[in-house]
């Protein structure tokens, strides 16, 4: 399953929805230890992925190196924050998270 779900994630279908669904449903695990494993999962695809791009010259490299320190940085407060919030509440913050995105992606237009 997870070479399905990394082909689909190079694909750019949200695979990372799918992934968490996979684990929490299907295998049982936990949300919070299956958002912890998406996120290392994502994160291996998009090292890849950015590998291959930046050797293609297709990476601005002055905006990529601010935006990528900011990540970092803001990721830590919203570790602590995600950690400080139920279990349940989370869930459903997150699942609301996908119906709205997913919800914008089927009503927005393609150019």
């Amino acid at each position: 399953m997870s070479t399905l779900f990394a082909i689909l994630t190079g694909m750019g279908v949200g695979s990372g929805g799918l992934y968490i669904l996979w684990q929490t449903l299907v295998k049982g695990v936990p949300q919070a230890e299956a958002q912890g494993l998406n996120l290392m999962f994502f994160s291996l695809c998009v090292f890849s992925a950015s590998l291959v791009n930046f050797r293609r010259h297709r990476i601005a490299t002055k905006p990529a190196l601010v935006i990528i320190p900011l990540g970092i940085v803001a990721g830590i407060p919203a570790v602590m924050l995600a950690r400080s919030i139920d279990t349940g509440l989370l869930s459903k913050l997150f699942g609301g998270f996908l119906i709205l995105v997913g919800s914008v992606g089927l009503l927005s237009r393609s150019k």
